[in-house]
């Protein structure tokens, strides 16, 4: 039998360095060679025992996803656009003195103003902070539920809130600084714009000799519901400690005419409650 060249000896093998000389050389260098097995693995079964790591240290990772999308043919692009973003009619066009007109209904209205019913408009008169001094501050309220803000221009910010008793206590307080410049909040509404003011404040308002067994958060917020929005209610009242009068935070539309007095039923007899 003849020899094998001494390069093709059995005896002389010697297995593929798993290292790179020159890692550097290497156009993907994201990781180190030694994070992976060696090539030959699969051929040498007992190589790759000896790189495996322990049982209990392994853990199996999904494989990424590829950076660059499949290709796709400008006809199936068009046809995906045109299915995803076919937007569902709104509104009704119509034109009066050669004017045209686009009008929502109210059930429209209603429903795309629905993620913005606890929001308030941050006015500054009198010069403005920066972006992130402003969320700064709130995110430092250790409000209870979630906020968004963003700047509508460089004098009012929306901020939207998906707490109540957030809302209230942000809109009660109606004036924060920040950054040392005033902020006035005002109440947001489908109608609002920068231009005009709305007429709607938090108004602390005064029920004197109310029966004590309405001294109750729902019976106090139906009470208050006859003058306005309720908001919130004095912890006094709330507690009644105090029972000579009840006092709520309201909502208050103040270019309406004031509601100084009206009746509460109670088992069909009338007691006049004054405001």
């Amino acid at each position: 039998m003849t020899d094998l060249p001494p390069t093709h000896r059995a005896d002389s093998y010697e297995p593929p360095p798993t290292h790179p000389a020159n890692p550097v050389d290497s156009p993907y260098n994201i990781s180190s060679y030694s994070d992976f097995p060696p090539l030959n693995s699969i051929s040498n079964p007992s190589i790759a025992l000896q790189n495996s790591p322990p049982h209990d240290q392994y853990h199996q990772q999904p494989h990424p996803k590829a950076l660059h999308p499949p290709h796709t043919h400008h006809s199936d692009l068009r046809k995906h656009f045109l299915i995803d973003a076919k937007p569902h009619p709104l509104g009704t066009k119509s034109c009066e003195n050669g004017r045209p007109i686009l009008t929502f209904s109210a059930s429209e209205t209603d429903a795309l103003a629905a993620p913005f019913r606890l929001s308030l408009i941050g006015k500054f008169s009198h010069g403005s902070p920066q972006y992130r001094n402003l969320h700064r501050l709130i995110a430092g309220l250790g409000l209870k539920g979630g906020f968004t803000v963003s700047m509508m221009n460089t004098k009012h910010a929306l901020i939207s809130l998906s707490n109540e008793s957030d809302y209230a206590r942000l809109w009660i307080k109606r004036i924060w600084f920040v950054q040392g410049y005033p902020m006035r909040l005002l109440k947001w509404s489908p109608t609002f714009t920068p231009a005009q003011e709305p007429s709607t404040v938090p108004v602390w308002v005064c029920f004197p000799e109310l029966p004590a067994y309405l001294f109750h958060k729902d019976a106090l917020f139906a009470v208050g519901s006859m003058v306005g929005t309720p908001l919130q209610i004095e912890k006094s009242t709330l507690n009644q400690s105090k029972l000579t009068q009840a006092r709520v935070c309201i909502e208050i539309d103040i270019l309406k005419p004031r509601i100084e007095e009206f009746d509460i039923l109670i088992h069909g007899i009338p007691i006049a409650q004054k405001v």
